[in-house]
């Protein structure tokens, strides 16, 4: 097992350390290797041996590292930041009333294409906000940089609440128009 375990390591290891960058320099573009699998199938094949200690040398792959301690973190600051930031009064000049907090949520919708066939697109909404049309509300739906992603008009504002769902703890934003 351990010899198995190991081999696979090493190919890995010379498909992302020496192969890729050679195809890179050959195409002129770049070719990505299998980064940190190399370096996982080296610690698992020290740790079916009594030397378990050994499983170190798994770190030779250096992206296991990079992913723990670069990649990782910056993720998780990232998604904190996007949840904290002060969300935008107006959106496309149209005052926001409220908004929902940062939520992913995936919704299905059907446009029409050029030839008036019907295309199935999932987008990926993280907040929704109702705003104020002339007489109606707009139920948006917003992308996670407050792109509207879908609108759909109401009458009223407990219509647009209801469109999104009855566990969904909406934010007033207190405004002066």
């Amino acid at each position: 097992m351990f010899l198995i375990f190991l081999i696979i390591g090493l190919f890995f290891l010379f498909i992302t350390y020496v192969a890729a960058p050679i195809e890179s320099r050959i195409k002129g573009k770049f070719v990505s290797g299998v980064p940190g699998i190399g370096g996982s199938f080296i610690a698992c094949a020290f740790l079916t041996t009594p030397y378990k200690w050994l499983a170190v040398l798994g770190l030779v792959d250096w992206k296991i590292l990079w992913l723990f301690f670069k990649v990782i973190p910056d993720a998780i600051l990232s998604q904190k930041e996007i949840k904290n930031r002060p969300f935008p009064p107006k959106i496309n000049n149209e005052p926001i009333i409220m908004h929902t907090k940062y939520k992913k949520k995936y919704a299905e919708i059907l446009e029409p294409d050029k030839n008036n066939e019907h295309v199935s697109h999932v987008l990926d909404i993280c907040y929704y906000a109702v705003s104020k049309c002339d007489t109606e509300y707009a139920l948006l739906s917003l992308d996670v940089n407050y792109k509207i992603l879908k609108k759909e008009i109401f009458h009223t504002i407990e219509k647009c609440k209801d469109s999104v769902g009855k566990n969904v703890k909406w934010i007033y934003i207190h405004q002066t128009y």
